[in-house]
């Protein structure tokens, strides 16, 4: 019976130390979910100077009003976004005022470079994306068809819907929220097993706190010792790759230095859970050692 109850707490401790490791690394992912995360690294890497500055290069901003300056506007479209992924907000609420006249004038340069129809070619896809320019039309006219064909009303108001342009309200895209819902399912089920298991481990155990505490320091300990350790390991490899993605398109080095500063926080709140975890687990197992004393 007592090696059946060994047996039983030796994979009881196994399967924690595993749940515990997936609570450390999902809790840790969570950081993407919300702004801050994507802000740090946006001002680490002068983010919102270059792209002010690339705007301004290709006048490819110039219909969009900032009225309170690029940041501000950036950041408020980021949390507005994610508290849509997030469940907080039915619509990705992304609007932004437009100057309506250099808005038209640069739709209508963009459809310059649309290669011309051959005789019977269709213009549009079956998806309503673009393929070519008909002859016979102008580029205001064309924009009108391309507009009409999308949907999209750009100028019936001072403002445009960022999530309609992109499609972010499509049903396609509604999957992510889906994916955060597992997400978050996935999670708390971690939860609740680490503590269905240190249950089950308290009532094999007898309900000796002698021994549950010992088993939770051990699976505590192991949990942020192996937290650390792969943190450790998948850092420089996570690095490299990135950097050899890159290295392929030297003009993305801003892209490439904010993405590794977005992959370093959550190595970061890793790092700091598997201490938080190997600390409570020391100070747990130093616990069920001073019980063992006094019992004695």
């Amino acid at each position: 019976m007592v090696t059946a109850r060994g047996v039983s707490l030796s994979i009881l401790s196994f399967i924690l130390i595993i749940f515990l490791s997936f609570v450390i690394v999902l809790a840790s992912a969570g950081i993407l979910l919300y702004p801050e995360v994507y802000q740090e690294a946006f001002e680490e890497n002068n983010f919102y100077s270059s792209l002010e500055n690339s705007l301004n290069e290709s006048n490819g901003g110039a219909f969009i009003l900032f009225e309170s300056g690029l940041k501000p506007e950036i950041d408020s479209l980021l949390e507005n976004f994610l508290a849509y992924l997030r469940g907080e907000s039915e619509k990705p609420n992304m609007e932004v005022k437009i100057n309506r006249e250099e808005l038209r004038s640069f739709l209508e340069e963009s459809v310059k470079s649309f290669p011309s129809c051959e005789s019977g070619e269709k213009p549009f896809d079956e998806n309503g994306d673009v393929i070519c320019k008909p002859l016979e039309k102008t580029g205001s006219e064309f924009v009108d068809d391309v507009l009409e064909k999308k949907n999209l009303t750009f100028f019936e108001s001072e403002s445009v819907d960022l999530a309609e342009v992109y499609g972010l309200s499509n049903p396609e895209f509604q999957k992510a929220r889906g994916y955060v819902i597992l997400y978050n399912w996935i999670l708390y089920s971690m939860i609740f097993f680490s503590l269905t298991a240190m249950v089950l481990i308290f009532f094999i155990s007898e309900k000796s706190l002698l021994s549950s505490f010992k088993i939770y320091g051990i699976s505590f300990l192991a949990a942020g010792i192996s937290t650390i350790i792969s943190v450790l390991i998948s850092n420089p490899i996570l690095n490299s790759v990135i950097d050899k993605q890159i290295l392929l398109q030297p003009d993305f080095e801003i892209l490439k230095n904010v993405i590794l500063s977005i992959y370093s926080s959550i190595f970061g709140r890793m790092n700091l859970y598997g201490y938080f975890f190997t600390g409570a687990g020391a100070v747990v197992f130093a616990a069920s050692w001073y019980l063992k004393k006094k019992t004695r």
